[in-house]
C-alpha cells in the first residue's frame, strides 16, 4: 500500500495543485487545465484513508476531526519541497481529503502581472485592499506575493492571519508574524483586535468570514493600519454587496460610510485556460474608487458602480469582461474560454460581436 508521504512526494515533484482522496473513489487530481482526472483505477478503502490520516496528522488534529467532522491543516513534510494544505472532511461513505500543494517559491508580483496601480495601493499607510474571487482562483498566492514585495522593499511590521498558514515568510526588510485565525467568528474578531497592541503597520486577513471580522478590519483602517483581506466573490461590485449583506440593518449606514472612506481598491480574479498551453492564467476585475464611486458606496447605489468603472479606465479601473476581451485580442485565450467565463452577455456582445454568443444566448438578449 502506498503511503501518504509517497503521495505528497509525487504531488510536489509534478507540481499538482490538488489531489482528492475519498473513500470508495479512485484517487483524483486537478490537472493544469483545471479538470479533475483519475490517478489510479482502484478505489480507496476506509482503512487506507484512516491510515493516511494517521500518517499525516498529529493526535490533536485527529481529535479535532473526530469532534468537528472536518479540519484544515498546513503541513511541511521533511524531505519534500513545498508545503501542503490538507483539508479533511467526512461524507456519506467515510473520510475525504483534499491536499493542496503550495510551492516553496512564491511567484513575484511581476510574474503575476500585478498592475502599477495595485502596487501603489499597497504602499499606502492606511486603508483596505480586497482580493476576491471564487475558490481556486489564486487569492492566497496573490496576497502572499504582495506581502513578499513589501518584505523586500519596506521596513514594516506585518501581521498575517490565515487558516491554515500556507506560505512561510522569512525576514527580508520587514518583520512578519503569521498567526492561525480561529474558525469561530467571534474568536476571529477577538484575535484580530489584538493587533491594536502589537505596533503593526500592515495586517493581512486570509478570509473575511462575517460582519464582526469586517467591522474590526474597518476599525483597523480608521486607526491607521493598511489591511489586505480576501473574500469569496466573483467580481468587485459583488464584493461590496457581499460586505453590505453581512451587516445587520441598523449597522449598514455606518458601514457604507466607513467602507467609502477606507476602501483603496478591489482586485477580483478568476483563473482561465491559457490558449494552446497546459496552464491557467488570471483574468481580473479591478476597482479603484474615485470620488464618484465613493459617493455611490455611501449612498448604497452599488449597481451603478459598473457604469462608473467603464468611464474611469484611465485610473486603472477595468471590468472583468474587458480584461477577458484583452486576453482574447492578445491571443492569450481562446474564443471558447471567453464563452465559458464572461459575466455580461450584452457587454461581451458589444466588445466582440454577436458571434461570440450561442444561439440561445442571442435569443435571450433579444427577448
Amino acid at each position: 500500500m502506498v503511503s501518504i508521504k509517497e503521495i505528497l512526494a509525487f504531488q510536489s515533484k509534478n507540481k499538482i495543485s490538488d489531489i482528492h482522496l475519498i473513500t470508495s473513489e479512485t484517487p483524483c487530481m486537478r490537472d493544469k487545465t483545471g479538470e479533475i482526472i483519475s490517478l489510479d483505477k482502484n478505489e480507496l478503502t476506509a482503512e487506507e484513508l484512516n491510515q493516511f490520516l494517521e500518517e499525516a496528522l498529529e493526535k490533536e488534529e485527529l481529535k479535532e476531526i473526530e469532534k468537528n467532522n472536518n479540519g484544515d491543516f498546513g503541513k511541511t513534510i521533511e524531505g519534500i519541497p513545498g508545503r501542503f494544505r490538507i483539508n479533511v472532511f467526512k461524507e456519506r461513505r467515510g473520510v475525504g481529503m483534499n491536499i493542496r500543494y503550495i510551492p516553496p517559491e512564491l511567484p513575484s508580483i511581476k510574474d503575476l502581472s500585478v498592475s502599477n496601480e495595485i502596487v501603489n495601493i499597497i504602499n499606502n499607510r492606511s486603508g483596505l485592499l480586497l482580493i476576491t474571487g471564487p475558490n481556486n482562483s489564486g487569492k492566497t498566492t496573490l496576497m502572499n506575493s504582495l506581502v513578499d514585495y513589501l518584505n523586500e522593499t519596506r521596513k514594516l511590521n506585518i501581521i498575517m492571519f490565515e487558516d491554515p498558514i500556507e506560505y512561510i515568510h522569512e525576514r527580508k526588510q520587514s518583520i512578519i508574524s503569521q498567526c492561525v485565525i480561529p474558525k469561530n467568528f467571534n474568536d476571529s474578531a477577538r484575535q484580530l483586535k489584538s493587533v491594536f497592541r502589537q505596533d503593526a503597520d500592515v495586517v493581512c486577513v486570509g478570509e473575511i468570514r462575517g460582519f464582526e471580522t469586517m467591522e474590526t478590519v474597518l476599525t483597523m483602517c480608521e486607526s491607521g493600519y493598511f489591511v489586505i483581506a480576501t473574500l469569496h466573490t466573483v467580481d468587485a461590485v459583488q464584493s461590496i454587496e457581499r460586505i453590505i449583506n453581512m451587516f445587520p440593518p441598523l449597522k449598514k449606514r455606518q458601514l457604507l460610510m466607513q467602507l467609502a472612506n477606507e476602501l483603496k481598491g478591489v482586485l477580483s480574479q478568476t483563473l482561465v485556460q491559457y490558449k494552446d498551453e497546459y496552464q491557467l492564467i488570471p483574468c481580473r476585475e479591478i476597482m479603484l474608487p474615485d470620488d464618484a464611486i465613493k459617493n455611490l458606496i455611501r449612498n448604497g447605489d452599488i449597481q451603478e458602480i459598473y457604469g462608473q468603472m467603464e468611464i474611469t479606465t484611465k485610473i486603472g479601473n477595468i471590468l472583468f469582461d474587458k480584461y477577458l476581451t484583452k486576453l482574447y485580442e492578445n491571443e492569450l485565450v481562446s474564443r471558447d474560454t471567453v464563452r465559458q467565463n464572461y459575466h455580461s452577455k450584452s457587454l461581451i456582445k458589444t466588445m466582440l460581436g454577436a458571434d461570440i454568443l450561442t444561439k440561445e444566448e442571442k435569443d435571450e438578449l433579444e427577448e
